[in-house]
């Protein structure tokens, strides 16, 4: 995995191993990355080129993102995001939301972002077909389940100087990032008298774990 200075606030796409496709927004810049990913800024230009309607602008207001999401399912386009909210609005106990700060968590289905009948990779513009097929979570089939973890498929781009490990798409574990390992003895140590709650609820896999 890769090391980057900055975050990386951008959506990506990423397909299945049965060819559907995903979008993923990296909210904040604060998910991991697949190297391979087709990464865009300019999402509304992407998706009419995909065959889509024309989309709201998501950083309008978040009526606009929640219509957004429901044109992206209706084209057949799964649509995950990272957002985490506020500790006081998203997560009741303050401990839950914090461990999101030193642990890079899954990105997670949106409510309205399953769509009833998936697109196809191979449906899509042949230029899109090679950019988007990059990127293949082989094993993942999205949909089942409410998260996925890219760290699982694929090597990641990660922010400089941030967190070392990862929560599984299953919610259940948490492993050092590929090149981390020798930190994660000290790391889980420290999650361990943090977050005493959240940690008695996962499994902690990898050297020192």
């Amino acid at each position: 995995m890769s090391e980057v200075r900055r975050r990386i606030e951008c959506c990506w796409f990423a397909v299945d191993q049965v060819g559907h496709v995903g979008v993923f927004w990296n909210s904040g810049g604060f998910g991991l990355i697949p190297e391979t990913a087709f990464r865009c800024r300019d999402f509304a230009k992407v998706f009419e080129e995909l065959g889509g309607p024309e989309a709201p602008d998501e950083e309008d207001d978040e009526s606009d993102y929640e219509e957004m999401v429901q044109l992206i399912a209706a084209h057949g386009i799964f649509a995950y995001d990272n957002y985490r909210g506020d500790a006081e609005e998203e997560l009741p106990d303050a401990e839950d939301y914090y461990f999101t700060e030193v642990v890079h968590m899954p990105y997670e289905l949106d409510m309205d972002g399953s769509p009833a009948t998936p697109l196809r990779v191979d449906s899509l513009p042949p230029k899109y077909q090679k950019l988007i097929t990059k990127c293949r979570f082989d094993g993942a089939v999205f949909g089942n389940g409410a998260y996925v973890q890219p760290a699982e498929y694929a090597e990641c781009l990660f922010w400089f100087g941030g967190p070392i490990a990862y929560l599984t798409g299953d919610q259940a574990t948490v492993r050092p990032l590929p090149g981390k390992e020798d930190q994660f003895a000290e790391f889980c140590e420290q999650l361990r008298a943090k977050y005493p709650k959240r940690v008695a609820r996962l499994k902690l896999e990898g050297p020192g774990g």
